[in-house]
């Protein structure tokens, strides 16, 4: 693979809430960053975070995307929008007296892409719920000309179709991967039994 033909965008959605997407994204980043791009994690929005000691809010998932990418990208800006409530993005968002559209969700990219790139986006936990007050994560897929990756284990891997068939009505690319024993037709297999990014980045690679 060559860096030139990299999306600069790619989306991470798990097609059900309790999938590891972010060990998908982890691995993507992995994957990418190996291939020589300076690739960099972004959770724009982050619902359920807990509290530190200091009162500030924790991003669990964002710390992992951070751990995975080029290190000079701030915690900070890989998390921008960190709320407590575990509901959908807008919900929580409107809770804090914000609302955030789907420009607001591509400026945190855009501060993401000045520390390297490709941007590997995460999702929602539900992806078709909602992700900004204009739109879901696949309405932000198409305005950012993004790659999305679907992801599933084998329990929901069902679900992976009608993902799919949406993207493809909306002139999106999806990649397919299974986090299971056995793939679907179509999709890249990631055995079960890999756990680590550098494991999922070995699986991903010959696909990127």
């Amino acid at each position: 693979m060559t860096t030139k033909l990299c999306p600069s965008i790619w989306l991470v959605l798990g097609a059900h809430p309790d999938t590891d997407a972010v060990l998908i994204a982890e691995g993507l980043i992995t994957a990418l960053r190996r291939s020589g791009a300076p690739a960099v994690g972004l959770k724009p929005i982050d619902v359920g975070c807990p509290h530190a000691e200091d009162h500030d809010l924790i991003s669990p998932d964002g710390d992992r995307l951070w751990q995975a990418s080029e290190r000079r990208l701030p915690p900070l800006v890989v998390a921008p929008y960190r709320f407590s409530p575990s509901t959908d993005p807008v919900s929580a968002a409107a809770a804090a007296g914000l609302e955030l559209t789907l420009v607001d969700v591509m400026a945190t990219v855009e501060e993401a892409s000045r520390f390297g790139g490709p941007v590997v986006v995460m999702g929602p936990a539900e992806a078709e719920g909602p992700f900004a007050v204009d739109g879901d994560a696949l309405s932000f897929a198409r305005a950012a000309s993004a790659r999305v990756v679907l992801v599933a284990d084998e329990r929901h891997a069902a679900r992976l179709a009608p993902l799919a068939e949406r993207c493809l009505r909306e002139q999106l690319s999806p990649m397919l991967v299974v986090h299971s024993a056995t793939a679907l037709a179509g999709a890249i297999h990631v055995p079960a039994s890999a756990t680590d990014r550098a494991a999922v980045a070995t699986a991903l690679s010959p696909s990127l």
